[in-house]
Order: structure tokens, then sequence, then C-alpha cells
């Protein structure tokens, strides 16, 4: 019964600490290719060249290579959809050329969330609790700080 236990342990520590952080090779994949977490969803191919995914429209526009030189500012970030709050609370967001990253952290209960807009293209993606894609396409934009996907998810910044 003991042997069950252990092995009923060992086995569900190692499943979940697996999905929590991307390892090595994945994150030199990630450099050498040139794609973010966020551009291989949408198809940048983490096993090419930065030059190949460039010519696929698929590398990220924000300089990899100085990312903590973009000052970030803080605000308050509310994410809704259909009217009812699915996340609210503190928030990252910086601006380079016509591309915007918004982080969030939900206050309830730590969930994270990413969007990443092009306002050029007036595309963007919205990605929930790290994996989950929410919404991506055509933007409509109600005020310069709130965007609104067809899908009904609606992101408003509110700056410190």
């Amino acid at each position: 019964m003991k042997n069950k236990i252990i092995i009923t342990l060992i086995t569900a520590l190692l499943v979940s600490t697996s999905a929590h952080a991307i390892n090595k090779k994945y994150r030199q994949q990630l450099e050498r290719s040139g794609c973010t977490q966020t551009s291989e969803i949408q198809g940048c191919d983490v096993t090419k060249t930065k030059e190949e995914n460039a010519k696929a429209g698929f590398v990220s526009p924000y300089p990899t290579d100085n990312i903590t030189a973009i000052k970030k500012q803080k605000g308050y970030c509310t994410l809704t959809n259909g009217g009812v709050v699915d996340i609210k609370g503190a928030c990252e967001f910086f601006q380079t050329g016509s591309y915007v990253n918004v982080q969030g952290k939900a206050e309830e209960n730590g969930v994270h969330f990413l969007a990443e807009i092009d306002n050029s293209k007036n595309e963007g993606l919205l990605i929930g609790a790290g994996t989950f894609d929410l919404a991506k396409g055509k933007l409509s934009k109600n005020t310069p700080l709130e965007v609104s996907w067809p899908n009904g998810y609606i992101l408003t910044i509110k700056p410190e």
C-alpha cells in the first residue's frame, strides 16, 4: 500500500512540475528561430532560422536582444467577455512602433493573460492562463486604451 502511495505522489510531482517552465533547449529554439510563444501558436516554426521565419512573416516585431531596454508602463487592466469581467488586475504594457504588448494578472486567482496587438493591421492575439487562445483577429478600438475582438472579449487599460 505504501509503495502505491509513494509511486502516485512521485508521478503527480513529475507531471505537475514539468508544465510550469520552458526548458533550456526550447528557450534556445525560440532565440534561434526569432519566435515567441505567442507567434509559435500563430505558426512560427521554432525549428527554422530567424531568416526563414521572417520570410514567412512570423518573427516577433519586438527586439529580442534588448527587451529590457523597452520602458514598460504600469496600469490596471480589465478583460471582459459579454459584459462579464473575466480578469481584472495589475498589468504592464509597452509599445514598439505599431505593436503593443500587454501582460496582466488577475487579482482574485493569479491567472495571467497576454495580449499582442498590431495597430498597423488592426489585429491582435489574446492568450489567457498562459496557454489558452482566447481571441485572435481584427480589432475594434472603442478608445485608444480599449480594444475588442469579434468574439466579445474587451481589454481595457487604465495607465497609472
